[in-house]
């Protein structure tokens, strides 16, 4: 059974007619009959009832007629569909993101996408920065948006589209959230929540080593790999926890978001796009561009 004599059935059951079937396919009436010969020996079927001078359909070929143009529109809009894609008028995009990049950059990372490329199909995954990478370098995703570890983006192309400060977030009952803004050390006899630092992400070195330097080591209550479910350990008062300033645009019930006054200059959140180098995807490329000209005094590396 294949594409053509469902169509070839499909016309005849139109038509009721061999001689009209064969003229409207453009083929001779013989080999139009021995295809839906072929059809209803492939089926164990008779799609035809041939005891008249008239062609009419059989009871199978009733119940069959229905299903065969369903199947032949779904087949002829997957075509079309592939064709498209082929020449470009369709893209596809699969992008990883962190949490964070939900406040703002992804967001606008879409909007700048759809305005290079219309047509494109986006496809949103949801990882770790580390699985990321390891996901970009394997081919299954194109793009990443990560807060990269040292030598994390090492052989890739990269842009930063955002940076921010650290902050801290409080639960909103304890007494430390009354507070309009704090110091590091006021944070020591805290308890915290973290991501676990095999994540590899990157603001914990620093962050821990500024910890440090104010006379303390992070209480670790708790772990947790996304920001916003740090966010809501913090609402339920697991601990404290230090996020980027973007954060606080999520407007999380229970968390009070203060600046801290005292936190060394290299504590700054990096969200940066990674992809590999030498793509021939137009909708990467498209978006790559679109994104360099939104962010004209982003670094790249």
């Amino acid at each position: 059974m294949d594409f053509r004599q469902l169509r070839h059935f499909m016309v005849v059951a139109e038509e009721l007619h061999f001689g009209r079937a064969a003229q409207r396919l453009g083929i001779a009436q013989p080999p139009l009959s021995q295809s839906i010969k072929r059809l209803e020996a492939d089926l164990g079927v008779e799609l035809f009832d041939r005891s008249s001078r008239r062609v009419e359909l059989s009871a199978a070929g009733r119940v069959f007629l229905p299903e065969v143009k369903s199947a032949l529109v779904q087949l002829e809009a997957g075509a079309q569909q592939a064709q498209r894609v082929a020449r470009g008028d369709i893209a596809e995009l699969d992008v990883g993101f962190i949490s964070t990049a939900l406040f703002k950059a992804l967001p606008t990372l879409m909007r700048r996408a759809r305005e290079a490329m219309p047509s494109v199909h986006i496809k949103l995954i949801e990882q770790s920065s580390a699985q990321q990478i390891e996901s970009l370098r394997a081919g299954k995703i194109d793009l990443a948006l990560v807060h990269p570890a040292p030598r994390m983006l090492d052989g890739l192309e990269s842009l930063v589209i955002e940076r921010v400060r650290n902050i801290a977030a409080i639960p909103e009952a304890w007494p430390l959230a009354r507070k309009a803004e704090i110091r590091l050390a006021e944070l020591a006899d805290l308890p915290f929540v973290m991501p676990p630092f095999r994540h590899g992400t990157h603001s914990l070195a620093p962050l821990l080593a500024a910890c440090e330097a104010a006379g303390f080591t992070p209480q670790v209550r708790q772990e947790a790999s996304q920001t916003f479910t740090m966010l809501s350990l913090t609402a339920a008062g697991f601990g404290a926890s230090i996020v980027p300033a973007s954060a606080a645009e999520t407007g999380m019930k229970g968390v009070r978001f203060l600046p801290i006054i005292d936190l060394p200059s290299n504590q700054w959140m990096e969200l940066v796009a990674a992809w590999m180098p030498g793509s021939d995807s137009p909708a990467l490329n498209a978006v790559v561009e679109a994104l360099r000209h939104a962010l004209p005094t982003a670094p790249e590396s």
